[in-house]
């Protein structure tokens, strides 16, 4: 069974209402910009365009695989439960679609150091293991860890590591994104009230946001005195969450909020500084 265009991009959360998760994109584009302006390396089409292709494979895989199982295990109908529950594509044919992306990754891997096809392994088993059942892990009360780890550190890391695109500044900004990563997956649990505001309690949830956000402002001036006065940045914008978290309390609807990436709440328009400091340092 054969999906339109349209489909597919609502398949693999190009559209629709979770758009919001195509920020873990992000990461790894705006660190490879970023770490330009410190690898001593121009912007090579051939290096970037295949290290595009490998985030986007890795990102549509996650998601997708991740909306499958949730489809068949709660019933969600998100991307892909949607297409099923509208009868568009068959069970089959959308467990072939979920898994295409992890075989289509493979010949991106010649353009990558041999040191990545580990990493790889993990990303395939990370995403297959936190969806699907019996394992499940995005059903243990921990599991935002996975995520923020997975997302904000270890695959950028990996994959900028393999490309020899690598410095202490890289390193830092990449435990500033695993931090912010860390606050939107708290927001993501708050949205969803599953497992780890069950486990924690919503009100405990709540109040490690503004402790989070204390913790990227020390940081990030640490790395403004020791490292680079471009963390900056992250202050800055830690500093605006923090005074917009002061509005938030158990009762507020995280489900909307979620989707407003842009807002003061989220901020995510600091990753573009980012990216942006690399491209006017080229």
């Amino acid at each position: 069974m054969r999906l339109s265009f349209r489909d597919l991009l609502l398949f693999y959360r190009m559209t629709g209402k979770k758009t919001s998760g195509l920020r873990t994109l992000v990461y790894p584009v705006c660190a490879y910009f970023f770490s330009t302006a410190f690898a001593g390396k121009l912007l090579e089409p051939f290096i970037f365009i295949p290290f595009m292709l490998l985030c986007l494979l890795f990102y549509v895989f996650f998601f997708a695989v991740n909306d499958f199982f949730d489809y068949f295990t709660e019933g969600e109908k998100t991307g892909v439960g949607f297409l099923l529950q509208e009868k568009k594509v068959a069970k089959r044919s959308a467990l072939f679609y979920s898994l295409a992306p992890a075989f289509l990754s493979i010949p991106l891997l010649p353009a990558f150091a041999p040191a990545l096809l580990p990493i790889i392994l993990y990303a395939v088993a990370a995403g297959y293991f936190y969806s699907a059942p019996p394992f499940r892990l995005r059903d243990k009360k921990y599991r935002f860890i996975i995520t923020t780890v997975s997302f904000g550190f270890v695959l950028p890391f990996s994959m900028l590591l393999a490309l020899n695109f690598f410095s202490l500044e890289v390193f830092s900004l990449l435990l500033i994104f695993t931090l912010f990563q860390l606050h939107c997956e708290l927001l993501h649990v708050l949205a969803d009230g599953d497992e780890p505001v069950k486990s924690f309690g919503r009100r405990k949830v709540v109040a490690a946001l503004p402790v989070i956000q204390v913790s990227s402002i020390l940081v990030s001036a640490l790395f403004v005195f020791f490292i680079h006065p471009i963390f900056l940045v992250t202050a800055i914008f830690s500093v605006s969450r923090l005074l917009a978290l002061r509005r938030i309390s158990v009762k507020t609807d995280f489900a909307s909020l979620r989707r407003k990436v842009f807002s003061p709440i989220y901020s995510s328009q600091e990753l573009a500084f980012y990216a942006l400091f690399g491209l006017l340092a080229l």
